[in-house]
């Protein structure tokens, strides 16, 4: 059985801290809606139904090709950081060389354990599982460095949109020495996000939102999802409009909200692919080459460091 280590800062008592942080200024992190075993299943559901891997798992197949071609080391490790359920990795994993080991990582546990078993099933190896956050954690290098190897894949895939790239991508340059590879993927939006609002603005996709708020009382009102742009970036956010006062109450701390009030519960920023290469490069990551579905709507970036 694969051992699972957990990061000393991601306890429940520095989580609630930051769940009550996220009340006070109205604003949900993106961590907090993949925290509970109930957040993961739900989460999978709008996954596989509004974006189903089988629909682009020949991009990560190409992309695993590719570096396999680059790559001739026996000793390599996939470290996956934000591993999700793991659908995306196998399908590279699958091109690399027999020896390859898997390195799930994610601040849910429920989802690296999720990732880990599906690797097994495949007949990769898998000898330790991490839980950390990606963000906050401190010295992940060091965390890391003991499960990984002289040279690494990193792999990023679905995240990028969840976080403004000044917040992200230096944490992920800093993570990666010369000979590594990052691997990421990246929802883009070729013809405007308003052609891919259908994927957020929905039951399946509001019921997960919502589950964070749910943990701290029944708060009256609904979610408004939109298109946005700002900072020369477009996001679809995601806002809960309260529509009469209510409780919500964390530990001790008690919240109150008025009816018009908002919390900004999630935001999902959308590329093209020359926007997302521009951006990489502006924080000393170029691509090295890239694997764009038919539709334009999803991209998988092979990169190094500058």
């Amino acid at each position: 059985m694969s051992s699972l280590i957990i990061h000393p800062e991601l306890n429940e008592q520095t989580q609630q801290k930051e769940r009550i942080s996220c009340l006070q200024q109205k604003r949900v992190a993106p961590k907090f809606h993949y925290e509970t075993q109930r957040q993961s299943d739900l989460w999978l559901r709008v996954h596989e139904q509004f974006a189903p891997s089988a629909r682009v798992s020949g991009l990560y197949k190409s992309a695993g090709k590719s570096l396999s071609k680059l790559i001739k080391e026996d000793e390599l490790t996939l470290v996956s950081l934000g591993c999700g359920g793991g659908e995306k990795d196998v399908s590279v994993l699958k091109e690399l060389s027999l020896g390859t080991k898997y390195l799930p990582t994610d601040l849910s546990i429920p989802l690296v354990r999720s990732a880990a078993n599906r690797a097994k099933s495949e007949g990769i190896h898998v000898n330790t599982l991490l839980a950390f956050d990606l963000l906050s954690s401190t010295n992940i290098r060091n965390f890391i460095k003991p499960h990984i190897s002289e040279r690494n894949i990193f792999t990023f895939f679905g995240l990028i949109p969840n976080f403004h790239p000044q917040e992200i991508l230096p944490t992920l340059y800093s993570l990666l020495e010369p000979e590594d590879f990052l691997l990421l993927s990246a929802n883009l939006a070729p013809q405007g996000i308003g052609e891919i609002l259908p994927q957020y603005d929905n039951q399946p996709t509001k019921e997960w939102l919502m589950e964070f708020l749910n943990r701290f009382g029944k708060p009256k009102g609904e979610i408004k999802i939109s298109p946005e742009h700002a900072d020369n970036l477009d996001f679809i956010s995601a806002k809960f409009i309260f529509s009469d006062t209510s409780i919500l109450i964390a530990g001790e701390n008690q919240f109150s909200f008025e009816s018009l009030e908002e919390i900004d519960l999630f935001t999902s920023y959308r590329y093209t692919v020359d926007s997302m290469k521009s951006t990489l490069a502006a924080h000393r990551i170029e691509v090295a080459e890239d694997f764009i579905s038919q539709n334009g709507e999803e991209g998988v970036f092979l990169c190094h460091t500058q």
